[in-house]
């Protein structure tokens, strides 16, 4: 029987030889099953998959800051109520510490005694006059000054109520 030289294959290792195609020293590769496709088909799997993998990421990593601020928030708002109430407690304190009745009663308390009118005293050797109007010729700024002196003086020249004049 003889075959025709056109429909025979011949393997040479691992390669298919066609003799009815342009010549017979033409030999191509074989090609392993799918292994051209599965490498299509693979990259774009993997590239996919990288995408939503870093998209996962993305979101948890937003999700946990979102997270820690909202726990700030609420600490910071407690704290905030905290300074609040303490301040309204610091604001009463004071209030009962300026209060008139306080400060007299503490004192009372300290031997003080509640001052009455002033009391001017003068010396031998020196004149006294007694505060009364400005002159017409005084401008404002001198009248003031004159006032002022006259009352700080007046407070080094002042004898306590009840020991004597």
């Amino acid at each position: 029987m003889a075959e025709s030289s056109i429909t025979t294959k011949r393997r040479y290792r691992g390669a298919v030889v066609r003799p009815d195609i342009a010549s017979a020293s033409r030999v191509r590769p074989r090609r392993r099953r799918g292994s051209a496709s599965h490498a299509r088909i693979l990259f774009p799997v993997c590239a996919a998959l990288l995408v939503i993998g870093a998209l996962g990421i993305i979101y948890v990593s937003q999700s946990a800051r979102l997270t820690q601020a909202t726990y700030t928030y609420s600490q910071l708002q407690a704290q905030q109520s905290q300074l609040q109430q303490e301040e309204g407690q610091l604001a009463a304190q004071l209030s009962l510490l300026q209060a008139p009745e306080r400060i007299d009663a503490a004192a009372q308390k300290l031997g003080m005694v509640a001052g009455g009118t002033w009391i001017y005293a003068h010396s031998a050797s020196s004149t006294y006059n007694a505060p009364g109007p400005e002159p017409a010729t005084a401008g404002p700024s001198q009248s003031h000054i004159r006032a002022f002196l006259r009352a700080f003086l007046g407070i080094f020249t002042a004898f306590p109520q009840g020991s004597g004049q």
